[in-house]
């Protein structure tokens, strides 16, 4: 006889034993589980690493790009004779360019933060 045609008597000897039959017990995946558990919290480690390098990278090319604009508004302001008539519009126009960068890089960095 197959599995398929046993009769009422016999019992399965390759499914689990249980008191009631009409009652299986779910199978427990304890070491599943666990693996799966601390595998995540390795990943976590890593990728809180990888955030703070970001951060790192991101504080650094804020900076570079800060002293690059810093010096082309002084270079650019250097170069503007204080007797043109354009120098009343092209210093404010600097100094408001420099100041909206800055603005810019400080909001970018303080998000970046706060959200990681």
């Amino acid at each position: 006889m197959t599995q398929h045609q046993m009769g009422e008597g016999e019992t399965n000897r390759n499914g689990p034993q249980t008191s009631y039959t009409g009652y299986e017990e779910v199978p427990r995946y304890d070491n599943y589980s666990s693996s799966a558990f601390g595998q995540k919290l390795s990943l976590d480690n890593s990728s809180s690493s990888l955030v703070s390098g970001q951060r790192l990278a991101l504080a650094i090319i804020s900076l570079i790009l800060w002293v690059v604009v810093f010096i082309i508004v002084g270079v650019s302001a250097s170069s503007i004779s204080p007797d043109s008539p354009s120098s009343r519009v092209l210093y404010p126009f600097l100094i408001v360019a420099l100041l909206i960068v800055s603005v810019l890089l400080l909001i970018i960095n303080i998000l970046f933060h706060r959200r990681h």
